[in-house]
């Protein structure tokens, strides 16, 4: 849990006006947070140990993160460019009905980092405005068995990707917007953790509030 909580604090401190000030940057802020569906293609995952040749199947997954799926916080480094943090984050617990305590339950955290681009294709805060993104991302699933499990079997799963996608963004009112984006991810395999690699389609509703001029 400590390399989960590491990166949290560094992806915090990534996404503050403050640090970005001290990188040298200057302009609005963007705050926001989305909604939204994932479509993921999961590719087969090859065996290289036991009997190589062989490969495990992954069903396709489809996901839903409503109403909130991730945060943003957006820094204007320029009239049409902007660097964009993000931060989704989700806690599973499972009870094992046997035990009255909490030493047999089952427990995972799933953080995705993100650190995106957005090329607007002009500034016009009182009309609708399309851009373009990229988007590396970081994904961290922790998993805690519980007391009762034997030692060694708490683990942490990484897996890298990378996005593009377009977007808009729609005024409804003074420094806010309304932020619809699709974009595709690339999700790269990691076959230590047994992670396979995947195509993923992502639609995205979401809002931004300004705490400055856009």
């Amino acid at each position: 849990m400590s390399r989960l909580m590491l990166t949290m604090l560094a992806l915090a401190f990534l996404a503050s006006p403050s640090a970005l000030t001290a990188q040298g940057r200057a302009g609005g802020v963007e705050l926001g947070f989305d909604g939204g569906v994932e479509f993921s293609n999961v590719e087969d995952l090859d065996q290289d140990a036991g009997d190589p040749g062989t490969s495990i199947e992954f069903g396709d997954r489809t996901s839903i993160g409503i109403p909130i799926q991730r945060f943003r916080v957006g820094y204007h480094a320029s009239e049409v460019i902007s660097i964009e943090p993000s931060i989704g984050l989700d806690y599973e617990k499972i009870e094992d009905p046997t035990d009255g305590s909490d030493d047999a339950d089952l427990s995972a955290t799933n953080l995705d980092l993100g650190l995106g681009i957005l090329i607007h294709l002009r500034r016009d805060p009182d009309n609708p405005v399309a851009y373009g993104l990229l988007r590396a991302s970081y994904l961290l699933t922790d998993i805690n068995l519980g007391d009762d499990a034997a030692a060694g079997t708490d683990d942490s799963f990484a897996q890298f990707g990378a996005a593009a996608g377009i977007g808009v963004k729609l005024p409804i009112a003074d420094r806010l917007d309304v932020r619809l984006e699709g974009s595709y991810e690339r999700r790269f395999e990691n076959a230590d953790d047994g992670l396979p690699s995947s195509n993923n389609y992502q639609l995205k509703t979401g809002f931004s509030w300004y705490t400055g001029d856009r």
